[in-house]
């Protein structure tokens, strides 16, 4: 039985890997990261660079992947800051990377510069550099941001009042540079823009067939460009933009990379990868099976591309060595892998792991700071006495002290060719876990130990607890969140959070932010931006007629503080997805009667009809912990894309208590699409508080 709930989960990071070539082109996906692994830049066949969700960055270096090293600790910041979404490399001794709280950072080679905020108050989610004096960042309001090698400018609009929403750009030298963004007239439309090395063009609808998003651009020369949409569209660019051409059905294109014009890769959502040989597109091919999907591509010739996906996985394209047959595994004896002592070589690393009398086993980072209920991710690494990785070793994880003791894994996944295996594992409380990895078979076997510390920092600002009164003076709780509105001062929640009995409910106060106990407030609860009352709901008629839930959303216009709206006291409203693909990493948010926010993520959404309206999303979701009790609290709590786009509110969940064991709790999120966005349309632009 499904019911109304209000609850959230836990989110769960994974982890990723380099592979060696084998005959199909593509190696097998490895592991390389403990969390979802955004994006990649390979400037050469021997050096790449990737980042993650976790502020991390990791370097491939002449066929093997390190350890991902903390670039921006996301400690005490929102949910947005270190999350990487773009990173570009000139050579293996530059590289730019921007993240979704406006910061940027540079790579000299050896080490990342301190953080920068070069956009305090948007997202940067695209960064290209053609030099290392030459750089440009796009923010999601139509601003770009140029580095000339020691510093970034200001944030300048290149398209006037417009405000579009940019998701990638590719710069082929410092006077020829390709925009991809997408702008609101009356629905959103795909636009290029192009920079001549003074100036940026006018927008140019170049997918007017398509209300859709362009979120990959590849420009090898001034006179090609290669893009792709969500609709799994492919466009050219030969001086002008040619129409779409459909390469992959209708799955959400991410990632193009294109070395010249006669070679291109691109990626979906669902990991299939299509080659592109200067004249057509070669059909979809699956190089990735994982749960969440690919994210990006990067080539550095047409024998030589890596890609890497949200569960952490990375996968090499790359012609086979000369004089070797087929390779198993994706592995290959040559190309760089790495083998010590006694190590495995060669294809299969599944027989039994080797060692050597003095092999030792690491553990890292040696300190690594989450929240409560976030995810640990944590890398044991394996080397012989000569210090050379060993591939091959089951490793076994252990919690020994700290609010999460006891938790283990024995004998986890063996080590890639750089030695290296992952442990992840959700957290608890605040306090300081200690961790020890003890190698199976191995002389040495207990690792350094490492601290955990768990903070208490919420992961989305703009997210909060949200209480209201019903019509017998009863008060509920639900979750709701500051939305992007030209009135900044709109949140979103669950339509059953807003009306009930007949009636609208009342009393709405809002908390963004919010940690505690709300029975006990203001004692034991945090409320860092203070409390918002509400004065309007907006509720679709056909929630009120039959609690229809595939109309489960609700608008509420907050009152301001002192002329401040909502929006801007939080550093501004998350933005909306009306009609996103399922098919793509989400995560939600929300307060299943816990006293701080818990989120659940799933690679991939699926979809329920309910009622008469557009379907639920739906993904498994245990967010208190509790298997026979509902998730209540999480209710109208927002579906994000890895864009922070809200696709979806909280609407329902399992009620396992009525359940035998097992049961498996799940959670449903009513779609935004064609009535949402005419309610929000209403809310926004009807009823204000705020004059700008």
């Amino acid at each position: 039985m499904f019911v109304t709930l209000i609850a959230l989960g836990v989110c769960v990071a994974l982890l990723a890997s380099s592979a060696r070539a084998k005959a199909s082109s593509w190696s097998a996906p490895t592991r390389i990261d403990g969390a979802p692994t955004t994006a990649v830049s390979c400037p050469s066949e021997s050096f790449c660079m990737a980042v993650d969700t976790n502020g991390r960055a990791l370097t491939y270096d002449d066929g093997s992947w390190g350890a991902p090293v903390t670039v921006i600790n996301p400690e005490n910041e929102n949910g947005f800051v270190g999350d990487f979404h773009s990173v570009s490399c000139t050579s293996a001794s530059f590289c730019a990377a921007v993240d979704a709280a406006g910061d940027a950072v540079t790579y000299n080679g050896a080490s990342w510069s301190t953080p920068v905020k070069i956009d305090p108050n948007e997202y940067l989610y695209a960064v290209s550099c053609a030099s290392t004096s030459f750089c440009i960042a796009m923010d999601v309001s139509g601003n770009e941001m140029t580095y000339n090698g020691s510093s970034w400018s200001i944030p300048a609009s290149i398209d006037g009042i417009f405000g579009t929403r940019f998701w990638a750009i590719s710069c082929q030298s410092a006077s020829f540079c390709m925009a991809m963004g997408d702008t609101y007239f009356g629905a959103y439309e795909a636009q290029a823009f192009t920079y001549n090395g003074g100036s940026w063009s006018t927008p140019t609808n170049i997918d007017a067939s398509n209300i859709v998003d362009i979120y990959s651009v590849s420009c090898p020369t001034i006179s090609f460009c290669a893009a792709v949409d969500e609709n799994g569209n492919a466009l050219i660019y030969n001086g002008t933009w040619s129409a779409p051409t459909s390469i992959d059905g209708t799955n959400q294109m991410l990632s193009v990379s294109c070395p010249s014009s006669s070679f291109c890769i691109a990626l979906d959502s669902i990991g299939n990868a299509m080659t592109y040989n200067g004249s057509t597109w070669n059909t979809p091919t699956s190089i990735d099976n994982s749960v969440r999907g690919t994210e990006s591509v990067s080539c550095a010739s047409s024998s030589f591309c890596v890609a890497v996906d949200s569960d952490g996985y990375a996968m090499t394209y790359s012609e086979p060595p000369l004089g070797n047959g087929p390779l198993g595994n994706g592995d290959s004896g040559g190309g760089g892998t790495s083998s010590g002592s006694g190590s495995p070589t060669g294809g299969s690393s599944s027989g039994p792991p080797s060692s050597a009398p003095q092999d030792t086993v690491t553990l890292g980072p040696s300190v690594e700071t989450v929240r409560p209920g976030g995810e640990v991710s944590l890398a044991a690494q394996v080397r012989s006495s000569s210090g050379v990785p060993v591939q091959g070793i089951k490793v076994s994880f252990l919690v020994t002290n700290g609010p999460d003791a006891g938790t283990s894994e024995s004998n986890g996944p063996a080590t890639n060719a750089s030695g290296y295996t992952y442990f992840n594992y959700d957290t608890l409380g605040a306090g300081t876990d200690t961790v020890i990895a003890d190698a199976v078979s191995v002389s040495a076997p207990q690792s350094n130990g490492v601290q955990v510390r768990v903070s208490r920092s919420n992961p989305l600002q703009a997210v909060g607890l949200l209480t209201v009164k019903d019509r017998s003076g009863r008060q509920h709780s639900c979750t709701a969140s500051v939305i992007a509105s030209s009135n900044q001062s709109t949140i979103l929640t669950a339509a059953h959070c807003a009306w009930g009995e007949g009636d609208y409910y009342s009393d709405f106060a809002f908390a963004p932010g919010f940690e505690g106990d709300v029975a006990r407030c203001p004692r034991a609860c945090k409320e860092p931006f203070g409390v918002w009352i509400g004065v309007r709901a907006y509720v679709d008629r056909r929630w009120m007629r039959s609690t229809d839930h595939a109309y489960d959303f609700a608008f509420i216009v907050m009152k301001t503080k002192a002329g401040t709206p909502i929006a801007r006291a939080v550093g501004g409203g998350l933005s909306l997805g009306f009609q996103s693909d399922p098919r793509q990493r989400w995560t939600t948010y929300g307060y299943p009667g816990t006293p701080s926010l818990r989120n659940c993520s799933a690679g991939k959404a699926t979809t329920t009809s309910v009622g008469s309206g557009p379907e639920n999303f739906s993904m498994p979701c245990n967010m208190n912990g509790d298997w026979h009790s509902t998730d209540g609290g999480a209710s109208g709590g927002p579906w994000l894309t890895r864009r922070y786009e809200i696709g979806a509110v909280n609407s329902t969940g399992t009620d396992c208590s009525i359940f035998p064991i097992p049961c498996t709790k799940e959670l449903r999120g009513a779609q935004l699409q064609g009535a949402a966005q005419g309610l929000w349309a209403t809310a926004t632009t009807n009823y204000s508080t705020f004059t700008p």
